[in-house]
């Protein structure tokens, strides 16, 4: 799917430095996390216990999520995602594929 909303300013930091450098994306998410968490304690901000729970499950998430999809290929999932009867609901197939 492709709503077309933009990205917020934070979450398009580490496709840029993806882009720019040679560091995975992983690596560029991870560490722009971490420098802004240092940023926020240096400022004397309040980081709640959520926010560390929510890190912590994010990267779990993360990590399964790589682990289980890797062994099928984009192709793979889009061949089974034209099954679906709700594949053209709504959406443009020149951006799905």
């Amino acid at each position: 799917m492709a709503p077309d909303l933009g990205a917020a300013p934070y979450d398009a930091i580490a496709p840029i430095i993806t882009q720019r450098t040679k560091l995975s994306y992983r690596t560029a998410r991870i560490t722009q996390d971490v420098l802004f968490m240092v940023a926020a304690v240096m400022l004397l901000s309040h980081i709640g216990k959520r926010t560390y729970h929510t890190i912590y499950n994010a990267l779990q998430t993360t990590e399964t999520m790589r682990n289980n999809m890797s062994e099928y290929s984009t192709s793979d999932l889009m061949k089974n995602a034209r099954k679906s009867p709700y594949f053209n609901a709504g959406m443009d197939r020149a951006k799905l594929t």
